[in-house]
Order: structure tokens, then C-alpha cells, then sequence
């Protein structure tokens, strides 16, 4: 079968060199001939992913053989020899035979000739295509050189290097520096397509054959693999925001982008790309950088990434430690720290701590529900009370202090319940993180920033609880979806200061689109200028903090805590003041401040903080999120989840008519993810219901450490968790 399908295959080549010969002497336009040309390269691409089957198998039978052979003793090995009989070879087994042993040579030689042709004729050679061909070669290096090193092997021993066989060796490694040639290619115009698929395929490629071969350029392709499915990730939820596309003008386009990318009309899949990249900062931070490799350069040296992510089977967790370049000098610094490690988890164990922490969420509810009616309970005893001293009655209150024991312990057991899901998740994690211990303790500048990039499975869980800063000095410890989105942030921020002052006129130069025409011509990505901004300073976000703008939600006189929110709020803005110019806001009750309020403030300020009861998406749906496109607006403090009767009935009525997917975008992890798809450059969300009395605490003391000690944010969140 394998000879057929060879064969056919190379007439028809032949036939189709032989039909461009006589088209090119009859004049026929280059548009016409670069068809005939492409099916040539994919036709040479089918052979020689044909080849390398063949030779795959062929390698792997005679190593089998090896080892039969290597298990028989002297006597067996004489009575084989003494009674076998030549074997006589029909012309098809000869042929068959013949081609063995060249297959692994014919398969290099089509991919070359595939290559070529595409230079030749100034084509672009499909990045699935060439990733088809790096995978190939690389099965051919593995397969021609069995012994050859296990990238993740760290315990190779100097007796097995020195008793290799270094000449089978060394032809291993040109078949996998071709490999890898082809699969960097294949990378290189996915990034430029945003075909996301083949970009993810082709960094796990990489990954998985260099490993801790070569430290750094592993731990790029794994920061821009993880960067890829961050995109897709806020891809879908962009459009699940976009409920009802007809409600606005980015959800039409984009759904008549998907349309037309499905029936392949590229003329309208244009017309919406560039639209949406001309008036939208949301589809914008979808894009990957075409130099994402260059992101760390511009990064400063007092930056520090851990990279945690799973591999696609969810047998591995990959992790990288990886440092900013960039330094106070002209020259960038010559030996980042950069370095990967990978180790085996059961994912079973995770969908376990994520279900224990739903079920503390759960807990903690039904606590908050209790706490609700105790208030209430409480309130009434006292105006009781009152009334019956009074009368001179005295009434003991024994039900409501039974019920104030029962709170108390039930709060012991949910917090000994949330330290017991911490202690399972540093155990799952910590395998991965602990790799780096060395490297942790480089970090000795008190003003460093350690950013915790984790997918999205753990993103769901409180990493800021992880006993991180014990490992090393990190005072700074905050946390983003991807090394892409972290740069986005700083970029953001940067656009909006070189605004202030003009921002240079674009060029009316017209750019293709990243969707091909038929005519295969090459294609350029319409952001690519913009996807490369190297020559963009970074500036580190600073904000205005004269242009704070809050909303303090709060039930006016239906006890819900201890401590009167406002008066504490109220408390904070004056000290406040002494630093700075006083802050705009409002103070509502029963939740009662329209989506258009919300919107003016969020526009008009350049941090915003909410402090209250309820969720914030009672009072600005998902939807209008998804088409702020806030650009100087570049902080947001999200301090809700406290409950009250009030804000129950509330939330109820308001999610009545919502649709469960928009209900299931109400969490702290989607608002996060909403917000910097807005340009939220730091955004700080609880991510559980809370009491008042701690939501109002921890907001008053971050705030006053922030103004009063002029640190950043999050060195206040450190000293907040940990006071010295």
C-alpha cells in the first residue's frame, strides 16, 4: 500500500511539472501557476511525512530485533545460522527494501524541496505543514538514535554519556536541528496568523524535545504557550459577555467575523478584523505579540515571573522561573535567570481542591446567610429589650447568645476548613515551585515584583495564600493570566501617558490582513506594527492618586457588622486628604445607582474603588464591561461580597432575568479578566463573601498604607496581610 501511494504520488509531480512547464511557454498569469506550485509542496509535504512513517517503523523493528537478538545465548545464535536458509526476494520486496533504507534521507530531501519551492516562488509555507515536518524529523532523530538524552532525565550518569555511540549521535542531532528549524518556522506564522492551534502544537513541540537541554529557550516557548491559551481563554469570554451581539457594536462585529471566517469570506473577515482593531482596546489584548520572545527584554531586572502551567493531557505541570533584562544601563543583562522544570501531578488531586473550595464557598454562605438573620435577631432583642426595661421587665437574651456560640464556631471550622485547602494546594504545587529554590533566592531587592503566572485551573484558587514568601524576599506577590497580558498592562499604561502629549500620527500605509486571499500571497498580520513595540519605553504604572473616584455601598441603618461602614469609609478619605486631593464619590444605599453612574466614574477617574454590599455586577452588567474601553482608568479595588437581607433580596431580583451564562461570568476570576480586557492595568478583587466588619477593615488599611506610606499597591497588600 505503502509503494502505491508512494508511487502515485510522484506521478503526479511529474504530471504536474510537466502541465507548469507548458502553461508558463503559453504566458499564463503567476496567479494561476502559484496553485499548481502549492499543490506541488503539499504533495511533497505528503512524502515526506510518508518517509518518515516508514522509516519510523523500520527503525523501530530492527530495535526490537536488537533486543530479541541480544537476549538469545551462543548455542541458539550457532543453531540459527547453521539452519537458515537464504531468503529469496520477489522485485517488490526488493524495492520495498531498497526504499527502507533510504526512506529517512528521501523524507529530509522532500521537505527541502518543499521549502524551496515556497522561497522560489514567494510563498508562504503553511505553519501546519511545516509543524507536520519538524514532528516528523523529530521522530526520526528519536527513532535513528534510541539511546539519545531524555530532555527531563536530570540523573544521566558520565558512564552512560562516555559509552554512547557518538556517530549515531551526532546524526540524531541533525535530524532534530532540522526538526527544530521547521516547527521555530511554524511558530513564527501562527504568531503572525494568530492561528492559535498550531501555535500551541508547535511551543508544546519545542517544549517537550529541548526541555532542560536548553533552559531558556524552553521556558519562552512555555511563557508563549501559556500566553496563546490565555487568548483563546479571553477570546470566549469576550463573546459569552457578548450575549446579544445586537446590543452593541463589538459583539456584531465579532460575530459576523466568526461567520465569515466560517463560510471563507475573507473580504468581510478583513472589513470586521480591522474594525475591530481600529476602535477596539478589547479584541487588541487578544492578540499575541509577534515578538513575544523580545517581551522579557523590556521588562525591568527587579521583575521576576514563575510560570505555572499544565500540559494539555494533564499529566504534567510545567513550571519556568524566568527574570526581566532589562537594566538602569544601556545593556541588558547577560545571564537572566531563566530556567524550567517539569513535574508529574494527578489532576484528579486538583479537580479535588477545587471542589473542596467550592464547597468553603458553599459554607461560607450558609454562614453569611446566619450572620444575616443574627443581626437581625440581635436588632430586634435590643429595641425589645429597650421596651421592656421600660416596663421594668427583664428578659434574658439566652437565644441570641446561644445562636452568637454557634456563629463563632461555625466561623473556626470554615477557616480551619480554608487552611486545609491551602495545605493540599502547596502540596500539589509545590514540587513545581520548590525546582527553584536556587533561583528564589536571587531576589534580594526589597522593591521587587513577583508575578505568579498560572493557568487558568489554578487562577481559580487563592495562590496569594501560598507560602510563596517564605521561599524567598518576594514583599511584592501579585498575580496575572499570562507573560502577554502582564506586558499588555505596562503598554496600556504607556499608551495612555504618550496620549496625554500627542500620540504619533499613524501611517496610512495599508496593511494585509492575517487571513490569506486565494491567490496564496504572503500575509502580514494588520497589528503587526503594533504587535512589536520595541521601541516603546515602558513606563512603570504610577497613578493619580489626586483622581481616586469610589462608590460605598452601604444599607442605611440595617446592622450588618459591628462597624458602621460609612463612618469608617469616611474615616479613610480624610486621612486621605492630608496627601492628597480629596477624592470624588458617592456614598448609596439599597444599592440604588444606576449603570450609567458607574460608567461616568469608571471613565472619568484613574483609580476607582467600591467598597460594599452585594456584588458589583448588581450594579454594571458584564455586557457594558466588555465595551468600556477604559484608557485612563488603571486601577480598580473591588472589595464586595458582603451580604445583608437587603442586598439578598436585591441580587435576587436583579439575576432573575439574567441567562445562566451571563450568571456564570459573576466571578472574581471573569470580572479580572473583563477588566484588563478594558485596560485595567492593577485590578484587586476578593474572591470570597466576607463579613462588613473585615471588608471595611482590610479596605481602610490598604488605602491608608498606599497614601500614607507611599508604597505601591502591592507592597501595601503585603504589609495589610502581614503588618510588621
Amino acid at each position: 500500500m505503502f509503494l502505491e501511494a508512494i508511487e502515485s504520488s510522484q506521478n503526479a509531480l511529474k504530471m504536474i511539472h510537466k502541465e507548469i512547464k507548458s502553461m508558463a511557454s503559453l504566458g499564463v498569469s503567476d496567479a494561476k501557476l502559484s496553485l499548481y506550485v502549492r499543490c506541488i509542496i503539499d504533495l511533497h509535504c505528503h512524502l515526506s511525512n510518508m518517509y518518515n512513517h516508514i522509516s519510523t517503523d523500520v527503525v523501530a523493528e530492527e530495535k526490537r530485533f536488537r533486543i530479541a537478538d541480544s537476549q538469545k545465548d551462543y548455542i541458539d545464535k550457532k543453531i540459527e545460522t547453521y539452519i537458515a536458509e537464504p531468503v529469496l526476494l520477489s522485485s517488490l520486496d526488493e524495492r520495498w527494501q531498497k526504499m527502507c533504507y533510504s526512506a529517512m534521507e528521501l523524507s529530509k530531501t522532500h521537505s527541502d524541496n518543499a521549502v524551496r519551492l515556497c522561497q522560489k516562488h514567494h510563498l508562504e509555507f503553511n505553519s501546519s505543514s511545516q509543524l507536520k515536518l519538524g514532528v516528523a524529523l523529530g521522530d526520526s532523530s528519536v527513532s535513528f538514535f534510541e539511546d539519545s538524552l531524555d530532555p527531563w532525565n536530570t540523573e544521566l550518569t558520565g558512564e552512560e554519556i562516555v559509552t554512547r555511540d557518538i556517530q549515531r549521535e551526532m546524526t540524531s542531532l541533525k535530524y532534530l536541528t532540522s526538526s527544530m528549524e521547521f516547527i521555530v518556522q511554524s511558530v513564527q506564522i501562527s504568531l503572525l496568523k494568530q492561528d492559535h492551534v498550531t501555535l500551541q502544537a508547535g511551543c508544546l513541540e519545542v517544549i517537550n524535545r529541548l526541555g532542560y537541554n536548553a533552559h531558556q529557550i524552553s521556558a519562552q516557548y512555555l511563557s508563549l504557550y501559556q500566553s496563546s491559551l490565555v487568548s483563546v481563554w479571553l477570546k470566549d469570554l469576550l463573546k459569552q459577555a457578548l450575549h446579544w451581539p445586537s446590543k452593541s457594536e463589538i459583539g456584531s462585529l465579532v460575530t459576523q467575523l466568526e461567520h465569515a471566517y466560517e463560510s471563507k469570506n475573507y473580504q468581510l473577515y478583513n472589513q470586521c478584523f480591522e474594525e475591530l482593531t481600529k476602535n477596539n482596546s478589547s479584541w487588541k489584548k487578544l492578540l499575541v505579540f509577534e515578538n513575544h520572545f523580545d517581551l522579557i527584554k523590556e521588562l525591568d531586572e527587579k521583575q521576576y515571573f514563575l510560570v505555572l502551567q499544565h500540559s494539555p493531557c494533564k499529566k504534567y505541570l510545567y513550571s519556568a522561573f524566568v527574570q526581566g533584562t532589562k537594566t538602569t544601563g544601556k545593556s541588558a543583562l547577560d545571564t537572566p535567570v531563566m530556567k524550567i522544570s517539569r513535574c508529574e501531578v494527578a489532576f484528579e488531586k486538583l479537580e479535588s481542591i477545587l471542589r473542596m473550595y467550592e464547597s468553603y464557598k458553599l459554607s461560607v454562605h450558609r454562614y453569611m446567610l446566619k450572620l444575616v438573620h443574627f443581626f437581625k435577631l440581635e436588632t430586634q432583642s435590643e429595641q425589645r429589650s429597650v421596651l421592656l426595661n421600660q416596663l421594668g421587665v427583664i428578659e434574658d437574651n439566652g437565644a441570641v447568645e446561644d445562636l452568637k456560640v454557634t456563629l463563632e464556631e461555625e466561623k473556626a471550622r470554615n477557616f480551619k476548613f480554608y487552611h486545609n485547602i491551602i495545605s493540599e494546594l502547596w502540596n500539589y504545587v509545590q514540587p513545581a515551585i520548590e525546582a527553584f529554590t536556587q533561583e528564589f533566592g536571587l531576589i534580594q531587592e526589597d522593591d521587587a515584583n513577583f508575578v505568579l503566572l498560572a493557568d487558568i485551573a489554578l487562577q481559580k484558587l487563592p495562590l496569594e495564600a501560598l507560602p510563596i514568601t517564605k521561599i524567598g524576599n518576594v514583599k511584592q506577590l501579585t498575580r496575572d493570566f499570562s507573560l502577554q497580558t502582564f506586558f499588555h498592562r505596562l503598554l496600556s499604561y504607556t499608551n495612555s501617558k504618550a496620549g496625554e502629549h500627542g500620540a504619533p500620527a499613524e501611517s496610512k500605509k495599508g496593511n494585509k490582513t492575517p487571513i490569506g486571499s486565494a491567490k496564496g500571497e504572503r500575509v502580514r498580520n494588520p497589528l503587526e506594527k503594533r504587535l512589536v513595540p520595541d521601541k516603546v519605553a515602558l513606563l512603570p504604572p504610577a497613578v493619580d492618586s489626586n483622581n481616586f473616584k469610589y462608590i460605598v455601598n452601604d444599607d442605611s441603618g440595617v446592622k450588618c457588622g459591628n462597624l458602621n461602614m460609612t463612618a469608617e469609609i469616611a474615616e479613610m478619605l480624610k486621612v486621605t486628604q492630608l496627601k492628597t486631593a480629596k477624592w470624588a464619590g458617592t456614598l448609596i444605599t439599597n444599592s440604588q445607582c444606576s449603570p450609567v453612574e458607574v460608567q461616568q466614574i469608571l471613565h472619568s477617574s484613574s483609580g476607582f474603588l467600591y467598597c460594599g454590599l452585594g456584588k458589583i455586577s448588581g450594579l454594571i452588567s458584564s455586557e457594558l464591561l466588555t465595551c468600556l474601553n477604559l484608557t485612563d482608568s488603571h486601577v480598580h479595588i473591588i472589595s464586595d461580597k458582603v451580604t445583608s437581607a437587603h442586598s439578598l433580596r436585591y441580587e435576587t431580583k436583579a439575576d432573575q432575568d439574567k441567562d445562566k451564562d451571563l450568571l456564570a461570568l459573576e466571578t472574581s476570576l471573569h470580572l479580572a479578566g473583563l477588566l484588563f480586557l478594558n485596560g485595567s492595568v492593577l485590578t484587586l478583587i476578593n474572591s470570597d463573601e466576607t463579613e462588613s466588619d473585615s471588608n471595611v477593615k482590610f479596605v481602610s488599611s490598604l488605602i491608608k498604607t498606599v497614601v500614607e506610606g507611599d508604597h505601591s499597591i502591592g507592597s501595601a497588600l503585603y504589609l495589610t496581610r502581614f503588618p510588621p
